[in-house]
């Protein structure tokens, strides 16, 4: 992988460079593995890769918004979405290979989802509430993509172990890039962080679905988590600003 960084009216912002062909090559020949992991990878993959496809429209909703958002958001936005989308073709062959699922057929599933917006209004407010909304989502992202080497991706060989890895690593740039934002941009508003973390987690509590808008997508993995995830999450973001 390769590490890059992007120097954006003097904010320097993390970013990295790699694609899944580099790790899981045609040849590749899926190890046996337990009955019972291979049908939670399944079960996981068919969730976590629509939610990382998600970020297009998201992006393309902040897109036609751009006039609102300043420069420097807009460029972190268009390599959090380059790396968002390589985490879904990740993904997406991680699936595949597990499942059997043509790639075809992945494709066209992730292109019928319907995307609500209304549940994450209030994070998509203005520029802060948005950088807020990716540093619970990216870092809540950390801990879960950790556990899910462990869980499932290990037992595939070191090529799956390393998709985990990087996409794991870019997930936790991604909350690092937010964070610099809100401290170059907006450092008057810092104390507002906590109280709108505390929101988003009360809302991603009580939502019935996730409504396949990329944020709040830990919404349907509460039966995973530990009772105390998001307030976990929530500490960890705040040591950031201490």
């Amino acid at each position: 992988m390769q590490r890059k960084t992007y120097d954006i009216q003097g904010i320097t912002l993390l970013g990295s460079d790699w694609h899944v062909d580099e790790l899981i090559p045609d040849e590749f020949q899926l190890p046996e593995v337990e009955p019972a992991i291979q049908s939670g990878f399944i079960d996981l993959l068919g969730r976590d890769v629509f939610s990382e496809g998600d970020s297009l429209p998201l992006y393309e909703h902040l897109l036609a918004r751009s006039a609102e958002f300043s420069p420097e958001f807009m460029a972190m936005m268009e390599f959090w979405l380059q790396d968002e989308l390589r985490h879904y073709q990740a993904l997406q062959m991680v699936y595949h290979r597990v499942s059997g699922i043509s790639l075809e057929a992945i494709d066209q599933r992730n292109q019928a989802r319907v995307h609500e917006l209304d549940p994450i209004a209030f994070l998509i407010e203005n520029e802060f509430t948005i950088l807020v909304g990716l540093m619970f989502d990216e870092m809540g992202s950390v801990w879960s993509y950790r556990r899910d080497i462990t869980e499932f991706y290990q037992h595939y060989g070191k090529g799956f172990a390393r998709v985990g890895h990087w996409v794991t690593q870019d997930e936790g740039r991604h909350f690092s890039n937010a964070a610099t934002l809100i401290k170059s941009r907006h450092s008057d508003k810092i104390h507002q962080i906590q109280p709108l973390l505390q929101k988003i987690s009360l809302v991603e509590a009580n939502l019935p679905y996730y409504p396949k808008t990329f944020f709040l997508d830990h919404a349907q993995e509460r039966h995973r988590f530990p009772k105390d995830f998001n307030e976990q999450v929530i500490g960890r973001i705040l040591a950031r600003f201490q």
